[in-house]
């Protein structure tokens, strides 16, 4: 046998071979003509036009990158999103601007997550069908909490823990990372042994995202240690070579120059305090109605399925990392210059985002495993995600139409 026969033979190739021969390429298609027709009239308007965004600041503390001018200590901790408008430039030869560059990551990083989604929950026993994976990552681009005090004090915003944002930069762009940073914790309790390939892949998407945001990373490392203490409590096998070297090792090793630059030499003189509900109240009076319209979609399938959703490991796991990103939020706050900021939020709204789609794919998994047994339930969760489609869609032609955001 030659070595191109090998290699074709081999079991890794040949899995591939498979993967590809069998995905619905029409269906992957339209599911990004169908996130791009959503998100790119919205960054346009949005970086293009003058609105209230945080687009601008970042594109020009890219500009004083490139051109040598000073920029912030806790940007230049997680200047990813930055670098990579000046990797764009450059490789461009200055044909794309940093305008340019900014409106593609927002659009391509929808279009990533979305894909993540839907090749996710296309692994799920039983193959649920391309379209109803479409629907939901489809719409996960544009879900945002229920807006209904909306009617008490006129935001879609502010007091909510968000989901879709219009108007931060790397919020949105952690979210294809987040997602597969989710997908490799669940490796380390579910997966044991994982190749050096994947462990190398895991290392840079967290190395990567920890760079580029580093809320998800400090809500998803305790939330996952927690899980890990109870696994080695029960005695279950834990993916320790994946939990060191593709998680643990790279945030680390970003985590803590991160924290020393932003927090003991940088701008944000007195650090984090304890301060319960300050910065919450700080952006709504409002606060328990629109923390629980945050999570209403999610709520109501754990209290309709709440014995089988302490069974699964994934719920555990992103409710566990929603839990700590939503204490962080509420509980503590930057001193100094940055203290009306809220900037613990972004934790809370990307372990939201993952907590949504690791809901849907639960309850994915309960109508292939349970059809006839959970059909009430399962209506009533279904109807509970439309308010969130709606108010997204409301938010949507809000934040188009307006200079604002909150």
């Amino acid at each position: 046998m030659t070595k191109l026969q090998r290699l074709v033979s081999h079991p890794t190739v040949q899995s591939a071979r498979s993967f590809l021969f069998s995905q619905n390429y029409l269906a992957i298609l339209l599911l990004v003509v169908l996130v791009t027709a959503i998100r790119l009239p919205i960054d346009f308007r949005r970086i293009m036009a003058i609105t209230d965004n945080d687009y601008t600041t970042h594109i020009y503390y890219g500009l004083d990158m490139l051109h040598g001018r000073p920029v912030p200590a806790f940007t230049l901790a997680h200047s990813f999103w930055q670098l990579g408008l000046i990797f764009v430039w450059w490789l461009s030869r200055s044909r794309i601007d940093f305008w340019q560059s900014a409106i593609g990551f927002q659009v391509l990083s929808s279009v990533a997550a979305a894909l993540i989604v839907y090749f996710w929950y296309g692994a799920l026993p039983g193959r649920p069908s391309p379209w109803k994976r479409i629907f939901w990552a489809v719409t996960l681009v544009v879900v945002t909490p229920v807006i209904a005090p909306q009617l008490l004090d006129g935001a879609y915003y502010f007091g909510y823990i968000g989901l879709a944002n219009y108007h931060n930069p790397t919020v949105h762009m952690l979210r294809p990372f987040a997602l597969l940073m989710f997908i490799f914790a669940m490796q380390v309790l579910l997966g044991p042994r994982s190749s050096i390939w994947k462990i190398l892949f895991a290392a840079l998407i967290f190395a990567g995202a920890t760079f580029l945001k580093p809320s998800y990373t400090i809500t998803l490392l305790p939330a996952l240690g927690l899980m890990g203490l109870y696994w080695l409590w029960k005695r279950r096998p834990v993916g320790w070579r994946m939990a060191i070297f593709g998680l643990g090792l790279p945030s680390v090793l970003l985590l803590a120059p991160q924290f020393i630059i932003t927090y003991v030499r940088g701008e944000v003189d007195g650090g984090i305090a304890l301060m319960p509900f300050v910065a919450a109240q700080m952006l709504s009076g409002f606060v328990l109605q629109k923390f629980l319209m945050s999570i209403f979609f999610p709520l109501v399938v754990v209290v309709l399925f709440w014995k089988r959703a302490l069974r699964d490991h994934e719920m555990v796991l992103a409710w566990s990392g929603f839990i700590i990103g939503a204490l962080q939020f509420y509980l503590l706050i930057e001193k100094g210059s940055r203290y009306t900021h809220a900037n613990f939020l972004w934790g809370a709204q990307i372990t939201l985002f993952i907590l949504f789609a690791v809901t849907i794919r639960f309850l994915l998994r309960q109508e292939i495993s349970f059809r006839e047994l959970t059909r009430p339930a399962r209506w009533i969760s279904y109807v509970a995600y439309v308010p969130h489609v709606l108010s997204g869609i409301a938010y949507w032609v809000f934040c188009y139409t307006t200079p604002h955001y909150g």
